[in-house]
């Protein structure tokens, strides 16, 4: 009889020792998993949180451009992310024209325009990249604007791309965040825009770069691009409505307020 109740301690005795073996092997199973799991996602975070243009990829673009003839200065004056966002849309057999830039007084914004020219059934039609380039960061431009015009004797041509790329950039390096935009309103002078990017917090600021597609219509018409950017610094409760008028003579807005920031500038180039 003893020997009988021995054997029916043992046998619980041993089921509880599996089951707690069982328990730990399965939370040393998770923890490495968790730890894994964790590794994975530090990486697809890192990954994903890292948008800047890698330096092979940036010397690819730069060939691009130097191969149909842009200057060196005029890469060395624009932004990895521009010569990226022109290179993309470069064709062999393109041809670069000219470049013109400016920065506003309270030199919080400047502008940009660079313009190739191409070949299409015998014509020569052009290919304008504006940008704008917030000098100072830490500004929002949720409902900013951004428009460009070409002058009478010019043309939009449609159909060909019209898409602004806003990128948010930290310690001018380091991108953030890359929103396209397309047009809110065109006419066959130009093209406007409206951003909804939100506010570039501490040390962020954005640049923006657009591009569209023209042609010379008459000989003697003007080289001339115009390009307003807006600030809108009204708060939601102001309720601000306004927009962007684009025709021959330019880019006009249609409301005057303290409350917007007005940075327009015809842009001269020299184009055969």
């Amino acid at each position: 009889m003893k020997k009988n109740k021995k054997s029916r301690l043992i046998l619980p005795v041993l089921l509880i020792i599996g089951i707690i073996l069982s328990y730990v092997i399965l939370r040393i199973y998770d923890k490495g998993n968790y730890s894994e799991k964790k590794d994975m996602e530090a990486d697809k975070e890192q990954s994903d949180s890292d948008k800047s243009i890698n330096k092979a990829d940036l010397e690819r673009y730069k060939k691009i451009l130097l191969n149909e003839g842009t200057p060196d200065e005029v890469l060395a004056d624009i932004s990895d992310e521009q010569i990226a966002f022109i290179a993309k849309d470069i064709k062999r057999g393109d041809i670069y024209e000219d470049m013109d830039s400016f920065e506003f007084e309270d030199k919080l914004i400047s502008v940009t325009i660079i313009c190739y020219s191409y070949e299409n059934n015998g014509e020569k039609q052009y290919k304008f990249f504006p940008s704008f380039r917030w000098l100072k960061a830490g500004y929002g431009i949720e409902n900013d604007s951004f428009g460009f015009a070409v002058h009478e004797g010019w043309e939009i041509i449609p159909g060909m791309p019209a898409q602004t790329e806003v990128v948010c950039l930290k310690n001018s390096f380091e991108v953030k965040n890359i929103k396209i935009y397309e047009p809110i309103d065109a006419s066959q002078y130009g093209y406007a825009y409206s951003f909804t990017n939100g506010i570039a917090m501490g040390d962020n600021y954005y640049e923006g770069y657009g591009v569209f597609y023209a042609r010379k219509k008459e000989e003697n018409g003007e080289n001339k691009i115009s390009i307003t950017y807006l600030h809108d610094s009204s708060s939601v409760l102001e309720n601000i409505e306004y927009g962007l008028i684009i025709n021959e003579a330019g880019v006009s807005v249609s409301l005057d307020s303290a409350k917007l920031q007005e940075y327009s500038k015809d842009m001269l180039l020299s184009v055969k």
